[in-house]
């Protein structure tokens, strides 16, 4: 009989500890919160892509504003160098103020270009920085600015011009989400002032 006893007495615990479970989560199988529902996760997912995509595009923007900082900065270095060229080459002592305009000639914007190396020396072309993604041109002109006349073709600097204006050109083709070039340009009205 002690077995039968503690047979009986272990169902009985059993059968107690089930109805005791069954009293403690019985309001959760039949409530109208029985859990997570498939409206609470599509809302979720939801807000989650809302997030994520506008944290992706917000580091798109950051990226592509980098981009075009960066490639600005460059090209206003290249342009303010150059024109320090064109000034360090107008004032060598054993040029004069007629031979740098004459040198400069060629340089009027209609049809040639010119850009100073590093060496000082005129070359017939525009200055090309960087590779195909970050290529900057850069290249300068001259005129009289005493008869800029900007709907016609530039004018003949004249050898006995007092001064005349540098414009130096910097361009660049927007790889950061735009299609149109970009340019920075800078001039600069460049004298004798020397009396050479």
């Amino acid at each position: 009989m002690p077995v039968f006893k503690a047979t009986y007495m272990l169902l009985k615990v059993k059968k107690f500890v089930q109805n005791i479970y069954w009293r403690q989560n019985r309001h959760f199988t039949n409530s109208p919160q029985a859990g997570l529902g498939l409206i609470e996760t599509v809302v979720a997912m939801g807000m989650s892509v809302l997030v994520i995509t506008t944290l992706v595009s917000l580091s798109v923007f950051t990226l592509r504003s980098s981009v075009r900082s960066n490639m600005f900065l460059r090209a206003s270095k290249l342009a303010n160098k150059q024109m320090e060229l064109v000034r360090a080459y107008r004032d060598q002592s054993a040029l004069s103020w007629e031979q740098f305009l004459v040198t400069l000639d060629d340089c009027d914007g209609a049809g040639q270009f010119c850009f100073m190396d590093d060496n000082v020396v005129v070359q017939g072309d525009k200055y090309r920085d960087g590779t195909a993604l970050n290529l900057v041109t850069v290249y300068f002109n001259i005129i009289d600015p005493a008869n800029d006349h900007p709907n016609d073709s530039p004018p003949d600097v004249d050898p006995e011009d007092p001064v005349i204006r540098v414009s130096v050109i910097a361009s660049w083709s927007d790889i950061a989400g735009g299609s149109a070039d970009k340019s920075v340009y800078v001039y600069t009205d460049l004298s004798n002032w020397q009396n050479k």
